[in-house]
């Protein structure tokens, strides 16, 4: 039986089990049910074996949630930047993509922003390194703030960031958006007493 495996996934388990009975071996992925809502990622490799002259179904389930932490680590790396966390240029240009194929796709608007912060430089060569990505981190927490369900920021590198506004109404809507940017940039930061 699988009710060792969560409610929503023990078809697919059964369908393993199945394919497995035909091919004679296979491998699948799935979560145990550890109780309290607890949900462990698992790998199941499954082998027909000759039991007393029948076939029977023998299968070795391991935890896999090393190993999927760690996938998920190098995706994130990949795709968001390792300052702010923020997608980075190749997850932008991916998000860009779609926001333009479902705009077409609907007759919709998107917008894109750019942000450049002034006199960044300046920071970082009379207060240090720390305190310009300091400053860029919570510089990148504000836009996310602001930003709606949908819509991407990103970090292109040293102090500049882009952002698609993936249903935009019309050029009001992101004339509105821009100035909330504004006016949520332009508050005083303070970062270790500067």
């Amino acid at each position: 039986d699988v009710d060792w495996v969560v409610s929503e996934e023990r078809d697919a388990v059964r369908r393993h089990y199945e394919s497995v009975m035909r091919l004679g071996t296979g491998t699948t992925e799935t979560h145990s049910d550890a109780g309290a809502g607890g949900r462990v990622p698992v790998e199941i490799h499954s082998s027909v074996v000759s039991y007393r002259g029948r076939n029977a179904l023998a299968s070795v389930v391991s935890d896999i949630s090393e190993r999927k932490a760690a996938q998920f680590t190098i995706e994130h790396m990949a795709l968001h930047d390792p300052l702010t966390g923020l997608a980075n240029r190749a997850l932008l240009m991916d998000r860009l993509r779609h926001a333009a194929s479902r705009a077409n796709r609907a007759g919709a608007r998107m917008a894109l922003l750019f942000i450049d912060l002034d006199r960044f430089k300046t920071i970082n060569d009379s207060l240090g390194h720390a305190v310009g990505d300091a400053l860029l981190k919570s510089v990148a927490l504000r836009l996310t703030e602001v930003l709606r369900p949908g819509d991407t920021v990103s970090r292109m590198g040293g102090d500049e960031f882009v952002l698609v506004l993936g249903q935009a109404a019309g050029p009001d809507d992101a004339t509105a958006v821009s100035d909330r940017l504004l006016e949520c940039l332009s508050r005083p930061y303070e970062i270790t007493g500067y």
